[in-house]
């Protein structure tokens, strides 16, 4: 059943950011759900304000936050397993109309579903990635979620790493997560050619989202430090399975991205990074090889270690490339300018193959960008190590705040006791915007 793109007609917002926190309703379930359901992110933060000024316990936004009914939205059959809907979705501040297609898996299940998020070539629409990988989708029992990018720039050139591509596709991923009893732990990211860029360039820079990362034919990419360069990042996804499935004919240039990524990711301790190569599409996508059960049975995990490279690629520094976990990156030395290209003698850089040449761009990176760490030894003390880093916060829930009344940080050669404040504006916000019914940070430590 073929269905014509969605107007991409952008239209405004409905009422002001006043009107909208003005109208929340009263009780706490109804109300939560409601400023969750806002369309940006700056109504989103101004509701979550507006809420922590009620006279309601932590405990009880807590409770409320579990107990979030989803949403029901007009869709229309698409076959027997598929629905479309017509989505509104927020993007730079317009609101525009998103087809998504969800595959629900054959038989019965309990409890929050997992979920296998693709997208598409830029050739291509919705359909074509549902019909890609509806067998291994039905198969593991995932939840199948295929939109159609209608941005027209995407359709032309592909993958865009800019910040229309990133908001379309987390909304695309929040309208499905309201509709659906989603297991955030278990949400899965693919796609092909164009969309096998998108799952290495957003599973990097989203690094705390995904259980696994499941591209096909793409590869992440080194550009400059200061746009669609994400290989400087990949110590952030270590912890993630990520496999790389190829083949048919590909660009020398993608060969060596996603070889020294894996090789990289190795090097950082990554046990589940692999590059797959098959004949064809069909021996890839076989639902019948042995590595499916396990891959598809990951859960979204946090490591000992958080690693956080600030994303550069847009300036002022954007929160939401910020977060990984409970660690988040506020700003950056500004003037920590990374020189690009480096300056290598020219008799070194004859002797290196394309490669080469590719591994020393990206260590170089690797080496120069603003980076922070962190650790939690134990619950309530924390060893922070950063290069450029200006300021950060630790998000910490309940079991990671310790016996003690402060929380204590290890930083820059200091050992700084940070007093406990438990707080539901801290909860309010990060729920609110990021509606992880997992993690529920309760107390922020700021530096």
């Amino acid at each position: 059943m073929a269905a014509s793109l969605p107007s991409l007609a952008p239209q405004e917002p409905s009422g002001s950011a006043e009107s909208a926190v003005a109208r929340l309703p009263k009780y706490p379930v109804a109300a939560l759900a409601a400023a969750v359901d806002l369309p940006t992110h700056q109504l989103r933060a101004a509701a979550a304000v507006e809420l922590a000024k009620r006279s309601v316990p932590l405990k009880q936004w807590l409770a409320a936050a579990k107990s979030l009914p989803l949403r029901k939205t007009e869709s229309e059959r698409f076959d027997d397993d598929t629905v479309r809907y017509v989505a509104n979705l927020a993007v730079m501040g317009a609101v525009t109309k998103g087809e998504i297609l969800v595959r629900t898996p054959p038989g019965k299940h309990v409890g929050p579903r997992p979920l296998l998020f693709c997208w598409h070539p830029a050739d291509g629409r919705g359909a074509d990635s549902l019909r890609m990988w509806a067998t291994l989708a039905d198969r593991y029992g995932l939840l199948l979620v295929a939109p159609t990018e209608a941005y027209e720039p995407y359709r032309k050139q592909g993958w865009s790493y800019h910040p229309d591509g990133y908001e379309r596709m987390q909304e695309a991923l929040r309208f499905v997560r309201r509709h659906y009893d989603v297991d955030e732990d278990r949400i899965m990211l693919a796609g092909l050619r164009g969309g096998g860029h998108m799952a290495w360039d957003v599973g990097i820079r989203f690094a705390d989202q995904f259980a696994a990362i499941l591209p096909a034919n793409g590869s992440p990419r080194l550009g400059t430090p200061f746009r669609d360069s994400n290989m400087a990042y990949l110590e952030s996804i270590a912890h993630v399975p990520v496999h790389s499935l190829h083949w048919g004919k590909q660009e020398d240039a993608q060969v060596h991205s996603v070889n020294r990524a894996i090789e990289v990711l190795r090097r950082f301790g990554a046990k589940d990074a692999k590059r797959l190569d098959h004949l064809s599409q069909l021996d890839a996508l076989n639902p019948n090889l042995p590595g499916w059960p396990a891959f598809f049975a990951t859960r979204r995990s946090v490591p000992k270690l958080l690693v956080k490279f600030p994303d550069r690629a847009w300036t002022p520094h954007r929160r939401e490339f910020g977060r990984h976990h409970w660690l988040e990156a506020l700003t950056y030395k500004y003037g920590a300018l990374v020189p690009f290209p480096p300056k290598v003698p020219a008799s070194k850089w004859r002797k290196l193959d394309e490669p080469g040449r590719l591994a020393y761009l990206d260590q170089y990176l690797r080496d120069m960008l603003p980076r922070i760490e962190a650790s939690m030894s134990e619950p309530g003390i924390f060893e922070v190590k950063d290069r450029h880093i200006t300021s950060f916060r630790l998000l910490l829930s309940e079991d990671m705040l310790g016996t003690k009344k402060t929380v204590v940080v290890r930083w820059r050669g200091r050992t700084l006791h940070k007093p406990i404040v438990r707080s539901a504006e801290v909860f309010l916000r990060e729920f609110v915007e990021r509606f992880d019914r997992t993690f529920s940070p309760i107390a922020e430590v700021r530096l």
